[in-house]
Parts: structure tokens; sequence; C-alpha cells
């Protein structure tokens, strides 16, 4: 948990979400061959360099889990499509530059749905 804590903490969830879908395009796509002992020295939470043979970090995975809300179970549980999708939306929801109000014509149409008169 300490790892976590260090890696993902100290960023903002954006940084972290860009991170993570690198690790997990590398992983889909594949990624170059690389040294085993390149890959292993350094800081625990591994680099940016891509690992050998399409291998995936699934500590930034589980670390961009915990910043969306899942814990590491639920994070590994999901399918690429779920996470992708679960990433996607989290992003979009939390994304600094986007207009997140409602119009004065949503609200009202929200509010009569809720209210139950369509």
């Amino acid at each position: 948990m300490k790892l976590v804590e260090t890696e993902v903490e100290g960023r903002r969830p954006l940084e972290n979400l860009v991170i993570a879908q690198k690790v997990l395009g590398a992983g889909v796509v594949g990624a170059p061959e690389g040294s085993r002992k390149k890959i292993r020295g350094g800081k625990s939470g591994g680099g940016d360099e891509p690992l050998p043979n399409g291998k995936l970090r699934f500590a930034a995975i589980i670390g961009n889990g915990i910043v969306m809300g899942m814990t590491p179970a639920e994070t590994l549980a999901c399918s690429p499509f779920e996470y992708l999708a679960a990433l996607d939306g989290f992003i979009e929801a939390n994304d600094p530059e986007g207009d997140k109000k409602l119009s004065e014509s949503e609200k009202d149409e929200l509010w009569t749905w809720i209210e139950g008169n369509p």
C-alpha cells in the first residue's frame, strides 16, 4: 500500500490515468523486447519503458483503479473493456476543462423526471 501512496497520491488523478492508458496499451498491443535487468532496476513501481513480451505493469493499473474508487481485487477482476470504460468515464467526470454545469432547461427536465411527471 505504501507503493500506491508514493506513486499515486503525489500526482493529480488525470496524470495517473495517462500512465495507466500507456501501460495498458503496451500490454494490449505488445511491447518491444527489453533487458530484464534494466526493467527490474530503479524504483519499485517501474518506469515508463515497456516490459518485454507485452507484459503489464499492474501496479499502475491497480493504482489507477484505487484513484477511481475501486479495490485492487475489483480492478483485477475487470476485463480490459470494463477497465477502459471506467477509466474513460472517470476522466470525463473529473476533467477540469469540461463544462459540468447543467443548463436551466436540463435542470427543469431532470426535476420533472425525478418528480415523476413526464
